[in-house]
């Protein structure tokens, strides 16, 4: 039987719409563009590495502005003025408090079985208040949509991360980038609403997780069964389309355009997407 390599973006993608693995990860379509959602949070991500290294705040700023700017100008949100205020703002409300001896992008994969393996790259390691921890950097305009518990991500990456690093990495903070029009500074003014008065926040938020034994176990039974679904849609050649998230909490479906357009579907996939290939094991696409 062979071997099937899944990371943390191919499972959810199978989880949100069977149709959507099948045209990204069988398939290999993907948009012609990327979305400017997936390009500032990728374009961020790459910023907080360096800064997170020490190799200074300027650093992260270029590295965010080079990631950037292909698609300024096409968001009114996702600016680069909006990326380099939460770089800023990272730094001056020291959000690296309490961590040292950080790594960054760190790999892991791991066997699961003789025919399966999971892999993924987490974000960040170090010592958080003395304790083995990793985190992941979440971007988002609706943070407070985020739900930790339970969250498959939270639970496979500290999987990968004690087998790469010891069973005594027991702490996962996911760091939340708020991305709000009217932030300034990395704060924003939330407006009084009947008696409660008008107060200001931090864009950023720290949520701190933990999986028991037992999650870990139920979670690994979880990672077989999608693997099992998998196969079986590939061998019946029949993918599930789950309409409900066409129009997902966090926006449309890439692939929506082309599934409305019924027995046009291969022709609008020919016109509008290109073929591209996901590297699990890399974390990134691959033009073909």
């Amino acid at each position: 039987m062979k071997k099937q390599i899944l990371d943390w973006s191919m499972i959810s993608a199978f989880a949100y719409c069977a149709e959507r693995f099948h045209l990204s990860h069988v398939e290999n379509w993907g948009p012609a563009r990327a979305a400017t959602s997936l390009a500032f949070g990728g374009g961020l991500h790459k910023g907080l590495a360096p800064i997170e290294r020490l190799e200074g705040l300027s650093m992260g700023l270029k590295v965010f502005v080079d990631e950037y700017i292909p698609f300024d100008g096409m968001d009114e949100v996702r600016t680069l003025e909006k990326g380099e205020e939460l770089l800023r703002a990272y730094v001056q409300q020291d959000r690296k408090s309490g961590w040292t001896e950080v790594q960054t992008e760190i790999s892991f994969a791991l066997d699961l079985s003789p025919s399966l393996a999971i892999c993924g790259k987490i974000d960040k390691y170090g010592l958080k208040d003395g304790a083995k921890a990793i985190q992941d950097w979440k971007t988002s305009t609706q943070p407070w949509q985020f739900v930790a518990n339970p969250n498959h991500q939270a639970t496979m990456y500290l999987l990968g991360a004690q087998t790469l690093l010891g069973p005594e990495v027991q702490d996962f903070y996911f760091e939340l980038l708020g991305v709000f029009m009217n932030s300034e500074n990395g704060y924003r003014t939330i407006r009084a609403k009947g008696s409660e008065p008008s107060r200001t926040e931090s864009v950023f938020q720290a949520i701190h997780v933990q999986r028991s034994p037992r999650q870990m176990e139920h979670f690994i039974r979880q990672l077989h069964g999608w693997d099992r679904k998998i196969r079986e849609c590939r061998e019946e050649d029949c993918w599930e389309e789950v309409t409900e998230n066409c129009n997902g909490k966090y926006g449309l479906c890439p692939f929506q355009t082309a599934c409305m357009a019924g027995d046009g579907k291969q022709a609008v996939l020919e016109a509008m997407y290109v073929k591209v290939k996901w590297d699990p094991i890399k974390g990134e696409s691959i033009r073909l």
